[in-house]
């Protein structure tokens, strides 16, 4: 899995996306690690956070073994489970890099929302 986030923070770098902070002390029993992430394409500075979420054991609820499920985005801070799961979510395993161009592309379409919505309240 270190193979696959250091690849996305590669992709998010050349999608005009920068990672400006990393949690690494989170709750442990749901998250990774927990990134900021702003634009340094227009808008400048728009940003959310990214989780990298831990795979569970469904009967059990233990963390596998085999790390984690993949990455949740949230436009706050996220300070549970459900919160650090936001959509777009990018799921890691075989295909990821399929699924990541998508997830690459609706981190993009928000951005551009964002740039959109920023343009209007600047009209007169």
């Amino acid at each position: 899995m270190q193979e696959q986030r250091d690849d996305l923070i590669k992709r998010l770098e050349e999608d005009g996306w920068r990672v400006v902070f990393t949690n690494t002390d989170v709750p442990k029993e749901w998250a990774s690690e927990i990134w900021r992430v702003e634009s340094y394409w227009s808008p400048r500075g728009f940003g959310f956070w990214l989780t990298l979420v831990k795979k569970q054991d469904v009967q059990t609820g233990e963390e596998e073994t085999d790390g984690l499920l993949g990455v949740g985005t949230s436009f706050v801070y996220p300070d549970d489970e459900q919160s650090a799961q936001g959509k777009p979510f990018l799921t890691f395993g075989k295909g990821w890099g399929t699924r990541a161009t998508q997830f690459l592309n609706d981190l993009a379409r928000i951005r551009h929302e964002a740039f959109v919505e920023e343009r209007k309240k600047a009209e007169p």
